[in-house]
Parts: structure tokens; C-alpha cells; sequence
């Protein structure tokens, strides 16, 4: 209302030989009204446009409350000290809407007024449903006597008491064509209705900003900064932010009661200290485990070089076994290789069990060399055993010829191994012989199977 404020440009004119203004509202070819007194029920007519002979008023006198000189002032004062200052203090921030808040207020008589002083943005939405021409004067004067949910109804043509709870909250700044579409955003956004249904009063502009915290708005001092027409963004993301923060490092310290120390910081600069407090709480915890991992990776490499260590020995030592069990086998190949040529000059000594006329000791190399050759087995490579005095070799000639193997141990002999010629089976016959002779001279240790 630019009789209030001067933040929209309007024209004023005065009536000559009348106490009423002329306001031509955004330049030329717009609507032009003719005002008159708050007594007079402040009635807005359009008038077509200025008429010959008003004389053009600067906006600032008027918004000043100047008396200058002339007629020119006397006329606006008069007009201005017509309208209640409660009235201007209500529709002083209105860019939008002004003149027709002004009449709703006008006629509306004290139901009006009271609900300008409680919840101005429905005055202020009222106002704008007149100006778009959606419902007149005279049935926003009737709202404004009736239910304050039907004013949001008639406004947004679905609404419930959410809706109310919504408008009732958030606080218009300029009451601008802005403001105005940024309210019907969050009206249709349910998600927004949800989170802000417990909230304190927010400006307008800051809603997007709490809007997905909403258990933050309960703390003083983010109250404070969404709800003061003159808080900045950035104070409301610096608190928001420093909430954040607390309740992370609160949450990493294992606190229960971060909520309740958060409510207790009552403007931002108790938020900043408390802040900066768990901050360096937060970091000289982080340096003392950072040491402490410092003395871990230490202890880790002195262990490791303990366990490097013990490798090595036990590596050394497997070393060592190896070497020696080297050692053991050639020495026992010494004396195998020693007692192998003492056997080739000498014989094998007497056979464990002595022969008969069909089962015959093999006594030398010679014919153990010769019954190889002759069965076409591997019995020279028994030799060694043989020295030892392990086992020993017998020709068998009856019932067939076959290679037999005695062994012996502590003293009772059994068959080692009985093979035919070409290691062929040999028959029944010939192991059942061969059994009965050794047991005829001693207990068997195997079956004849």
C-alpha cells in the first residue's frame, strides 16, 4: 500500500474541492482508484483513470508523514491519521494486496481487526483472492466473521486443518507475489505439512531450510532464527549445521542426552561454544587413538620381527634336521655299500631257514644277478636287503620254478614275496609247499593266502 509504504511504485493524486486520493497503481493503463476516508468506510471506486486537473503527490511525503506546505500535505495526513495505527502496522509490510486489505479491514470492524492482530497472512490471502477476483469485498467481509478454516478453503479450494496449522505458522516478510506462490508450494506438499505440524512460527522464505529437519526446530536458538523476519539463511544453515554436527559427535561419544543439552543453548553463540567444546573433545579423542594406534603398529612390528625371528629359526633347525637326516642316509648307504662288496666277496652268510633239494638259497651275487636274469625279475635289487639281513632269496624248482623271499623278523620267518617267472602268480600248489616248509622250521608270521 503505497499510502504506508513507499516499496511499491504507485502515483497519488488529490481530488480537487474533496477530502479523497486518487492512487493509479503500476503506471499507466492500469486500474485507478478513488479513496476515501477510513470514517467514511473507506470506500475504493475505479475511477477509468486520473482526472483533469489532480495535482501529483510524491509517495514519500506521504510515507514520512510530512505536513508540508500547501494543501497537498493537510490532505494526505488527513487521510493517513484516519486509518488506526494498528490497521498500518498490519498492512505496512503488504506488497500485494494493500488496497484491498485496507477495505477488508475497513468493513470488516473489530472481527477483522482481531484476526489481523492474530493471523495477518489470512488477511493478507483474503486480500489476494479479492485482487484475483475469485471472491469480493463483501464475501471476504463474511469470512472473516465465520470459521478461520473456511477462509483457507475458499483460498485453496481443498483444505484441511493441516492446511490451517501450515498457514497459521509461517511467517510472510514482504507479502509478495513470491511469498504468495512459495505458500501455495508448501500447501500442496504434504510432506511439508508433516514436518512442520509441531513447529514454532517460521518466516516464510526459511521453511526450505528446516523443512527436512524438523526434530531441530524444537532448539532456541533455530526458534529464534526462523522465526525472526530479520534472520538470514546463512544463520539458520550455520545453526542447522552446528545441530547436525553436535548430534553426530554426540551420538560417536555414546551421550543419551545431546537433545536436551541442545535445547539448553539459547542463542547461537552458546550453540558456537558448545560446538567448538565437543569439537575439540572430538579431536583430542581422535589424536589419543591415532597415538594409541601409533603404539599398536609399533608393538606390531617389534612383533613381527619377533615372529621373523622365530621363522628363521625354525627354518635354521628344519635346516639342520634336513642336513642330518641327509647325513644318517649316507652314512647308511656306507655301510650298505660296505657290507654290499664284503657279500660279493664273502656270500650272504648262511640263509635263515637252510634249503632241500627243491628249495635252494641264493649265497652270493653271482647267482642272485643269474636268478634275475633267469625268472626276468628285479631280485638284484634285493641285494641290500639280503646284506642286511632282512630277508633272503630261495630258487624254487618244485611243484615249478619260481623266486621266493623270506623274511625275517626277531626270529620268525614268513613269505615276503613268491612270484613265477616273468613275476607272474605261481600256483596254489607251489605257495602250500613253500608254507609248509617254513613252517617246519619255525612259527609263520602270514597265511598261506
Amino acid at each position: 500500500m503505497v499510502l504506508i509504504s513507499n516499496k511499491v511504485t504507485k502515483k497519488i493524486f488529490i481530488e480537487h474541492g474533496t477530502d479523497a486520493l486518487i492512487v493509479e497503481s503500476y503506471g499507466p493503463g492500469c486500474p485507478v482508484y478513488r479513496l476515501d476516508s477510513w470514517d467514511n468506510g473507506l470506500s475504493l471506486s475505479d475511477t477509468g483513470g486520473p482526472q483533469g486537473g489532480l495535482k501529483t503527490v510524491d509517495m514519500t511525503i506521504f510515507s514520512s508523514k510530512r505536513k508540508d506546505s500547501g494543501d497537498t500535505g493537510n490532505v494526505i495526513d488527513s487521510f493517513a491519521a484516519s486509518i488506526p495505527d494498528e490497521v498500518i502496522k498490519v498492512i505496512s509490510p503488504f506488497s500485494l494486496g494493500q488496497l484491498q486489505a485496507l477495505q477488508i479491514l475497513c468493513q470488516g470492524g473489530a472481527a477483522a481487526i482481531e484476526l489481523a492482530r492474530e493471523i495477518p497472512i489470512l488477511i493478507w490471502l483474503l486480500a489476494t483472492a479479492v485482487l484475483a477476483n475469485i471472491i469480493t469485498v463483501r464475501q471476504a467481509v463474511d469470512l472473516v466473521c465465520g470459521k478461520r478454516i473456511e477462509i483457507v478453503k475458499t483460498v485453496y479450494s481443498e483444505s484441511t486443518k493441516k492446511h490451517l496449522k501450515l498457514v497459521s505458522r509461517v511467517l510472510p516478510i514482504k507479502y509478495s507475489v513470491k511469498e504468495l506462490r512459495t505458500l501455495n508450494g508448501l500447501l500442496r506438499d504434504d510432506r511439508v505439512q508433516d514436518n512442520l505440524r509441531h513447529c514454532s512460527p517460521i518466516v516464510l522464505p526459511l521453511v526450505e531450510e528446516v523443512m527436512d529437519t524438523p526434530d531441530l526446530q524444537a532448539i532456541p536458538c533455530i526458534q529464534r532464527a526462523i522465526s525472526n523476519e530479520n534472520g538470514s539463511r546463512y544463520k539458520v544453515l550455520t545453526a542447522r549445521t552446528m545441530c547436525e554436527t553436535c548430534l553426530r559427535l554426540g551420538s560417536e561419544a555414546g551421550l543419551s542426552n545431546v537433545r536436551h543439552v541442545l535445547r539448553n543453548c539459547k542463542t547461537l553463540g552458546e550453540l558456537t561454544a558448545l560446538t567448538d567444546r565437543w569439537h575439540g573433545r572430538h579431536n583430542k579423542k581422535l589424536n589419543e587413538e591415532i597415538a594409541n594406534l601409533k603404539k599398536v603398529r609399533e608393538a606390531a612390528a617389534e612383533f613381527g620381527l619377533v615372529i621373523q625371528a622365530e621363522k628363521q629359526r625354525r627354518a635354521q633347525l628344519q635346516r639342520e634336521q634336513q642336513l642330518a637326516r641327509a647325513n644318517q642316509r649316507l652314512e647308511r648307504d656306507k655301510r650298505r655299500a660296505t657290507k654290499r662288496r664284503e657279500a660279493r666277496k664273502i656270500g650272504f652268510g648262511q640263509p635263515p631257514i637252510p634249503g632241500n633239494e627243491f628249495i635252494v638259497p641264493i649265497t652270493n651275487h653271482e647267482d642272485l644277478v643269474r636268478e634275475g636274469n633267469v625268472m626276468n625279475n628285479c631280485v638284484a635289487s634285493y641285494e641290500d636287503d639280503i646284506v642286511l639281513g632282512g630277508s633272503y632269496i630261495y630258487k624254487v624248482y618244485y611243484p615249478e620254478r619260481c623266486t621266493l623271499e623270506v623274511v625275517s623278523k626277531k626270529g620268525v620267518h614268513s613269505i615276503g614275496e613268491l612270484k613265477a617267472k616273468n613275476n607272474d602268480r605261481p600256483p596254489k600248489g607251489v605257495r602250500q609247499y613253500v608254507w609248509q616248509w617254513i613252517q617246519s622250521h619255525g612259527n609263520p608270521r602270514s597265511d598261506i593266502d
